[in-house]
């Protein structure tokens, strides 16, 4: 048997990308969440905010994640990198043509825990002068998969399914 071990951008990049899809979650129902929800949202908001008052300046960590971007209006898809993410957004590595205000779908996993993340999000920034890449605005609630075998158990804001 030989084990497959995590590198710390990977383990990071997994912690980060969990706690950014659990602020968004519990942002997308605020104003339903009881008390102990309420506590959590608040303590991820403080965590992943930065103390200066811009929204750009949210605390950004390099992660260097393997992911999938995609076009939901023309089905294009493209293998990606997500170099750094924010509880804001993200700047993604992809060949995918992706112009400011393009709707992307990010997909992150499944990872060595079995979870598959999905962030719908917004091109804010075309970076071709860089090399190939966008930074994104997540515009709504991810939709998290947790992969059990064959079995897919989805969790959303609407509160998934089986």
């Amino acid at each position: 048997m030989s084990l497959d071990v995590a590198t710390a951008d990977e383990v990071r990049g997994t912690v980060w990308i969990a706690c950014v899809c659990e602020r968004l979650l519990l942002a997308s129902r605020l104003h339903t969440l009881d008390g102990e929800e309420l506590a959590r949202w608040l303590d991820l908001d403080e965590r992943l905010r930065s103390p200066v008052d811009d929204p750009r300046a949210s605390l950004r960590v390099r992660v260097g994640l393997t992911a999938r971007v995609s076009l939901p209006a023309t089905g294009e898809e493209a293998p990606a990198r997500i170099v750094d993410v924010s509880a804001g957004g993200a700047f993604v590595e992809t060949s995918l043509d992706a112009r400011r205000g393009a709707r992307l779908l990010v997909r992150v996993g499944p990872g060595r825990a079995g979870y598959e993340w999905r962030l719908p999000a917004e091109v804010v920034r075309d970076e071709r002068e860089r090399g190939p890449g966008v930074a994104v605005r997540w515009s709504g609630a991810p939709l998290v998969l947790r992969h059990h075998g064959t079995r897919d158990v989805a969790s959303s804001a609407s509160g998934g399914g089986r």
